[in-house]
């Protein structure tokens, strides 16, 4: 298995939160970080990249949701995802 293959969400948001930080206001990195650690860390942070699927994000979505959290929220918490995930393939 090769490095990438074996990456885990949690090394992703980690390798997207450091290409990131040089590029956008600290007070966004941070807000970007606490979204991480927070919500996206502790439900997918173990799962591999390569075997997370849509049903994973949904479900986290759904928890979220269910926690009550505002719109604006989940928007940057998907925003987190979303750039990281992209962040990951640029990667390969």
């Amino acid at each position: 298995m090769n490095h990438q293959t074996s990456l885990t969400v949690r090394d992703c948001v980690g390798l997207w939160l450091a290409a990131k930080r040089a590029t956008i206001r600290e007070s966004t990195w941070t807000d970007y970080t606490e979204k991480a650690k927070q919500w996206i860390i502790p439900r997918l942070g173990r799962t591999p990249v390569v075997d997370l699927r849509p049903e994973h994000l949904l479900r986290l979505y759904r928890v979220l949701q269910e926690r009550g959290l505002s719109s604006r929220t989940l928007c940057y918490v998907h925003q987190v995802l979303r750039q990281t995930l992209e962040h990951a393939v640029r990667l390969r």
